[in-house]
Formats: structure tokens, C-alpha cells, sequence
């Protein structure tokens, strides 16, 4: 993050035909507009692209002193940890090959939701864990919700979005993730270097994004009960005339 800011020190850019900058300013401000309406067209689809985004962020900023939580909080050596990352590795290869070979037969808002709580509880498994075992079970978790969540939100782009706002979205996903988990990291960072406990900072982070996953999934169900609810009544009224 504090890298980052060093961007700032660098001289700026000119352009030597202002409209060229105007236009390019358009561009970018064109391909956000464009993208938030395609997500918005899937029924859904914008919600989830949040959720994924969250979720993706709350793992980045539990990796990112996870060495410190384990080593120091949960107790476990140097030798068992190396020893943990590669178990993730090969549970993350086993649920990847499994998936690609195996149909989940469930739609994929469903399986989506699934698998985010399935992530969800794999940062909650991790925060209590007490033992080498709990934190390879919360490994289990991570591979299995985020391999679930990821590849069918991917799933529901690739087949409901058209390919101009597909490469648009995942552009922009890419941009809002990293400055998210910038901004995450930095602030965990910031909480410990003040005194706070690695623990409090990842309870902090982890009941944040759930209370964040749980509203925006409230938002959806009340969206998607209004909606069947104006359709009841369109057909009420016709049936009546």
C-alpha cells in the first residue's frame, strides 16, 4: 500500500492533444457505466459479484499475517506450517480436478451461495483453531468455498454477459480487488502496530464481511420476493379483465 503511494511522487503525464485525455477519461468512465449495467441485467448477478469480491478480500486479509496467527496464536512450528501450505495446495488441486469432472447439478446462484458459506466458515474455523488439525480442516473449507463460489460466479458471466462486458467486469474486478486488499492489509497492519491482538483484527475483518454478505443477501431475497410479488399482480389484474 505504502508503495503504491509512491505512484503519486512520479511526474504526471501530459498529453499533447487535450482531447485525446478527455476522450480516454470517457472511455474508462463508459466502461464502468457499461459493466455495472450488464451485472445489473442478470437478475442476482451484482450481488454475487460483491459477495465473491468481499470474500476474496477478507482471504487475502487473513493470508496476509497468517503466519504470524498460527505460529503465535495457535502454537503450531515453522516446519508445521510450510507443512500446512502445502496440504492446501494439494486439497486445492484435489477439489479443482474433482469439480471439472463432477456436476454439482445445482443452478449456479445456488452452488454460489454454498460455497460462500462454506468460505465463511472456513475463516471462522481458522480464527478458533487450537491445533495443527483445526487449521488443515479450516484449509479444507478455503479450497472447497472458494473453488465452488469462484468458478460458478465465473460460470454466470461467462454465459449471461455478453463478451465486451465480460472482459469489461473482470477488468474492473481485478482493479476493485486489489485496492480493497491494499487498503485491508494496511489497515490490519495498522491495528497491530497500535496494540491490538492479531486475533481482534482478524474478528474485526471476518465479522465486518459477513455482516456485509448477510445484508446484501437480505437485499437479494427482498428483491427477488417484490419482483415475484409485481408479477402476481400483473397476472391478477389480467386474469380480472
Amino acid at each position: 500500500f505504502l508503495g503504491g503511494l509512491t505512484l503519486f511522487a512520479l511526474p504526471s503525464i501530459k498529453f499533447d492533444n487535450p482531447t485525446s485525455y478527455e476522450g480516454t477519461k470517457r472511455n474508462v468512465k463508459s466502461d464502468i457505466v457499461n459493466s455495472l449495467k450488464a451485472l445489473k441485467t442478470v437478475k442476482g448477478l451484482a450481488g454475487f459479484y460483491l459477495i465473491f469480491i468481499l470474500f476474496d478480500n477478507m482471504g487475502t486479509g487473513l493470508d496476509s499475517f497468517e503466519v504470524i496467527f498460527v505460529t503465535k496464536v495457535v502454537g503450531i512450528t515453522s516446519a508445521q506450517y510450510a507443512y500446512s501450505l502445502s496440504f492446501l495446495a494439494i486439497v486445492f488441486l484435489i477439489v479443482s480436478s474433482v469439480l471439472a469432472f463432477v456436476n454439482l447439478r445445482l443452478p449456479y446462484h445456488l452452488a454460489f451461495q454454498i460455497g460462500t458459506l462454506i468460505f465463511g466458515s472456513y475463516a471462522i474455523m481458522l480464527v478458533v483453531s487450537q491445533n495443527l488439525a483445526m487449521v488443515l480442516l479450516s484449509y479444507v473449507l478455503l479450497a472447497i468455498g472458494s473453488t465452488i463460489a469462484g468458478n460458478m460466479l465465473e460460470n454466470m458471466i461467462q454465459t449471461q454477459i455478453t463478451d465486451e462486458n465480460r472482459t469489461q467486469i473482470f477488468v474492473i474486478e481485478d482493479v476493485f480487488t486489489n485496492v480493497l486488499a491494499a487498503v485491508t492489509v494496511f489497515t490490519l497492519g495498522l491495528i497491530q502496530n497500535i496494540g491490538f491482538d492479531i486475533t481482534i483484527a482478524y474478528i474485526g475483518l471476518i465479522t465486518i464481511t459477513m455482516i456485509i454478505y448477510f445484508v446484501i443477501e437480505f437485499l437479494i431475497v427482498f428483491k427477488k420476493c417484490a419482483g415475484s410479488k409485481s408479477i402476481r399482480e400483473v397476472v391478477f389484474k389480467r386474469d380480472r379483465q
